[in-house]
């Protein structure tokens, strides 16, 4: 029986200039995907015009193919662009969007993920993540008045979560897309730059009547924060901060038949609360009663409210 064909899609930006053990992720990354025991697939790096030698690290490696997308662009376009080539070029059954920080450390992984899909008749499968330390990074995403979380984020590794179940959403650091969904419910939305465009698309796909599955006895690694926030600048830092805040809210009203009057007074809580974050990360510790505790509670309060308004711009945008 021929095996279903599967574009796996690396989204990548300046991923050859991030280290972790004294080599870049991306070349981890493809490395890594040399044991996959499943023969039909195609690699497709999508690069948002790294400023690296990331074209020459893919170039490296035989039969991957490298589209530099022009420009630098966020998670949802990159994976759009790729999708929309290999949709062309290849039509595959299924499309595998691989964060370029994921070490593969099961050789079985893709075949678990299509034989998930296959059986369960799934639209889209995502797997369970760990770091480097063996903690859990993602077991599952759940969503409620906090908008989207990993389930299990944080703990130590015990199997608790070796399942294969149906989820609200799972994350698209590692997930796989029938084609079927695609062809339904259309790309990613490009109005989430940074974070919230997994959880609004498994709901989309949810509301069109595909199913989303998790397949937690599939387990890789991820180096979360390698390739984003702990490797960069404060100003990055606040920038995926700021992101984060209106993605929260433009997901919120996006989806707002899943939250009832009570589930948003407490995310906004909670949105309202996390405007007081340090954007210097958690080894510059400061005194609730300094100025400079206090200039960034105010620049992030501010922010928060100019997120907000810029989420509710959008929203009102959307054409349906």
């Amino acid at each position: 029986m021929t095996q279903p064909k599967v574009v796996i899609i690396i989204s990548n930006y300046n991923g050859a200039s991030t280290i972790y053990n004294d080599k870049n992720i991306l070349y981890q990354c493809l490395k890594s995907l040399e044991s996959t025991t499943y023969k039909n697939y195609k690699i497709i790096v999508t690069d948002a015009h790294s400023t690296d030698n990331s074209r020459e690290v893919v170039f490296s490696f035989r039969g991957v193919k490298f589209i530099d997308i022009g420009h630098k662009a966020a998670f949802s376009e990159n994976n759009n662009f790729a999708i929309d080539y290999a949709m062309k070029k290849y039509n595959p059954d299924y499309y595998l969007l691989l964060n370029n920080d994921i070490i593969i450390t099961d050789k079985s992984w893709l075949k678990k993920l299509v034989e998930t899909a296959e059986k369960y008749k799934a639209g889209i499968v995502g797997c369970q993540l760990l770091y480097p330390n063996n903690n859990i990074q993602h077991a599952g995403l759940l969503i409620g008045y906090y908008g989207g979380r990993n389930r299990g984020r944080g703990e130590k590794y015990a199997g608790q979560y070796d399942l294969i179940e149906k989820m609200p959403a799972v994350t698209f650091a590692v997930a796989i897309i029938n084609k079927k969904v695609i062809k339904k419910i259309g790309l990613l939305d490009e109005n989430f730059y940074m974070g919230f465009e997994d959880a609004d698309y498994c709901l989309r796909a949810t509301q069109a009547g595909f199913k989303v599955f998790y397949n937690g006895k599939t387990k890789l690694t991820h180096l979360e924060g390698f390739s984003s926030t702990n490797a960069k600048s404060k100003a990055v830092r606040f920038e995926y901060f700021y992101s984060g805040q209106k993605n929260f809210v433009f997901f919120m009203l996006k989806h707002k038949e899943f939250f009832n009057f009570k589930n948003k007074l407490k995310a906004l809580f909670i949105y309202f609360l996390s405007a007081i974050i340090i954007i210097e990360g958690p080894d510059k510790k400061r005194s609730l009663l300094s100025i400079r505790f206090k200039r960034h509670l105010w620049k992030n309060i501010i922010s928060s409210f100019k997120a907000q308004k810029e989420a509710k711009q959008l929203y009102k945008k959307l054409k349906y």
